[in-house]
């Protein structure tokens, strides 16, 4: 063996000595050089950092639960507040079922709260028969209970009326105000005008003193005294069409007032009451109603 060769040998020994010597524990010593010492250390560590893993991996899913829990929670507000209990309403000659929230339907209406609620069979059965309302205008105030929004179709004054005089029956003032401002807005917008028959729907379908008699009243008035149209003999609508009832149709309009007498003590009850500064009748479309 040369020099050189011993030298690198006594080298080597020497380190091997000094490495002990700066390491106070021998356990640590065994771990560190040994290879299958190393080997084991290396996969307990694997293994003492996989639960820590798992439980990072858990703790999200467990915060998202509880969240996720949280947020159902939230999502109750509607049934905590309303509950489930619902009652069934049957419409018109045939029946329809309108199935509704008892706790919405008669915290709405008090009609509805004392049938419901009181000694009533309704309130036992919880179920309600209104042959005689129209099942489309209860169906708009089913709107309007759920939505508190009014949606009539434009220029159908008959589905205005079937729901104003359905709503009247259940007492509810303000609905009623808002639905003939919604009536008289629309004729206005379309320059709506009413025939003879339709007076006579109007009239047939209300009470004396009511709103939409009123409106009607003050309608057939302000048709029947138009003015003709400049250029022409009569008067005529903005689609360039006859008023009905206006001055060219003098015949029709007391044939109408002939036979109907609380027709005819609405018109004649009017004169000179509805008219503007300058004389004029006034456009009843534009009058609001408070």
């Amino acid at each position: 063996m040369t020099d050189q060769s011993k030298k690198r040998k006594a080298s080597q020994a020497d380190l091997w000595e000094m490495i002990p010597s700066d390491l106070s524990d021998e356990d640590d010593i065994e771990e560190i050089f040994p290879t299958e010492d190393l080997t084991k250390n290396a996969v307990l560590q694997r293994n003492s950092t996989y639960p820590k893993a798992l439980d990072a991996r858990v703790q999200p899913s467990a915060a998202a639960s509880t969240l996720a829990g949280s947020k159902a929670k939230a999502s109750l507000t509607f049934l905590e507040k309303h509950g489930t209990q619902t009652v069934d309403i049957y419409v018109g000659k045939e029946n329809i079922l309108f199935r509704v929230y008892k706790d919405i339907l008669c915290n709405k209406i008090e009609f509805f709260d004392k049938m419901f609620n009181g000694k009533f069979k309704e309130a036992n059965e919880n179920a309600a028969i209104l042959p005689e309302d129209d099942p489309e205008a209860f169906d708009i105030l089913m709107c309007w209970v759920a939505q508190d929004t009014v949606s009539v179709k434009v220029q159908d004054f008959r589905e205005k009326l079937h729901l104003w005089v359905l709503v009247d029956k259940l007492c509810l003032g303000n609905l009623q105000k808002s639905i003939m401002n919604i009536w008289r807005i629309e004729d206005k917008i379309y320059d709506t005008y009413y025939t003879a028959e339709e007076f006579q729907y109007i009239f047939e379908k209300t009470a004396r003193k009511s709103p939409p008699r009123q409106y009607a009243a003050r309608m057939l008035r302000f048709q029947s005294l138009k003015p003709p149209t400049e250029g022409h003999e009569y008067s005529i609508d903005y689609h360039g069409k006859p008023i009905p009832l206006s001055d060219l149709d003098v015949t029709a309009l007391a044939e109408l007032l002939a036979k109907n007498k609380e027709m005819l003590e609405s018109y004649l009850e009017l004169a000179g009451r509805t008219n503007d500064p300058s004389g004029n009748e006034v456009d009843p479309r534009k009058m609001h109603v408070y």
